[in-house]
């Protein structure tokens, strides 16, 4: 029986013969895969040679855990070829016609984190510290404020089973990863890089009662270097913002984009690039539940109109050694929110943070 190598073909380095055998043929649920794999050799491609002398079986693909066949997507954290010195596989941004949102696919060897909150559902720590991929987890002395429940019916990636629910108690909650966790790497260098993802949709009611209408939910941690904020409106609507907190120019300080709806999920990711000991630049991304691109760096203005991301930077680090921290939650809300205690204020999940690219959609092969 011929032997099946691990294949190499134009661009896609080391990538076994299963994960990308979706990618180079048609989507025929009746083709079997070892008729697949003999159409495919019928093309020439090289990798596809017979050796009976060596033993192996068709499915001992490089990279598959105990060198055993079995589904790509089961074992997508491990199909890639741990002999390769290729640059890591990287998901970016795939172009119109590749896999749906939410479909398997091999994770990016530089995805140092991520946490779609799979664990189980509940309150506390297990749930909210997805089984240990926080380092800790913190509320305010009623908890309650986080709570992780199933993802069906509210508009996140397709096979994501779990999501968390940010609710309204007028006190703070945070799932984080602390200074020196040995996870998210130090910011040492001049251009190094940390790319960010994840998915969120505000669900406030209305009318909002408090004055209050700001959470700065998500930022690399307490010492602040950049925040994601959240502000309330009441027409149906919340504002996206980005701040940095150290900036001595007012003007390069808070960055918005138009107004987004409630009720709707959205998926953001932001770069952040080393200039230099003191200063950063950044980039920011906007996609509706389908994958497509709303906003991007341009799009983030300032509060005056006069500038944007991409042309006011670099901006100040505060701490630029806190760069391998990070919280995400809700911060809690002064003034009187006693009418709506209780009740949604967000959902959110499907974090990620990648090292030399943009992180892309949400995969299955993210959860355990």
């Amino acid at each position: 029986m011929p032997v099946v190598r691990p294949l190499l073909v134009a661009n896609v380095m080391s990538q076994p013969t299963a994960s990308i055998l979706p990618a180079l043929l048609p989507r025929r649920p009746s083709l079997g895969f070892a008729a697949a794999l003999a159409a495919l050799c019928s093309l020439g491609v090289a990798g596809c040679e017979g050796d009976e002398a060596s033993g192996s079986k068709p499915g001992n693909f490089s990279g598959d855990a105990g060198g055993s066949g079995g589904s790509a997507a089961s074992d997508a954290s491990t199909n890639l070829d741990a002999g390769s010195d290729a640059d890591a596989f990287t998901q970016g941004d795939a172009p119109a016609g590749d896999a749906a949102p939410g479909d398997a696919g091999p994770i990016p060897k530089d995805m140092v984190f991520y946490s779609s909150f799979a664990t189980t559902t509940g309150t506390g720590s297990v749930p909210n510290e997805d089984n240990g991929k926080w380092d800790r987890y913190t509320e305010g002395a009623a908890g309650g404020v986080m709570e992780v429940i199933s993802a069906n019916g509210l508009d996140f990636p397709a096979g994501m089973t779990n999501v968390r629910r940010l609710n309204i108690l007028g006190i703070y909650g945070n799932s984080q990863m602390l200074d020196g966790n040995g996870v998210i790497p130090d910011m040492t260098g001049d251009g190094d890089t940390l790319f960010y993802r994840w998915y969120y949709r505000v669900a406030a009611p209305e009318p909002w009662p408090s004055t209050d209408r700001k959470n700065h939910n998500i930022e690399n941690g307490n010492v602040q270097n950049w925040t994601f904020q959240s502000w309330l409106n009441d027409d149906g609507t919340w504002d996206m913002k980005l701040a940095w907190s150290n900036s001595a120019n007012p003007s390069a300080y808070l960055f918005e984009i138009p107004p987004l709806d409630k009720n709707q999920t959205y998926r953001f990711e932001m770069k952040i690039e080393r200039v230099s000991a003191a200063t950063f630049n950044a980039e920011a991304r906007v996609y509706d539940s389908s994958d497509k691109l709303l906003y991007d760096t341009t799009d983030f203005v300032n509060r005056f109109g006069s500038g944007n991301i991409a042309n006011s930077g670099p901006f100040n680090f505060e701490n630029v050694d806190l760069m391998d921290t990070f919280q995400a939650g809700c911060n809690g809300f002064s003034g009187n929110v006693a009418p709506v205690n209780g009740q949604v204020y967000a959902y959110d999940g499907g974090y990620a943070i990648c090292t030399k690219d943009w992180c892309g959609p949400w995969s299955s092969a993210e959860e355990p």
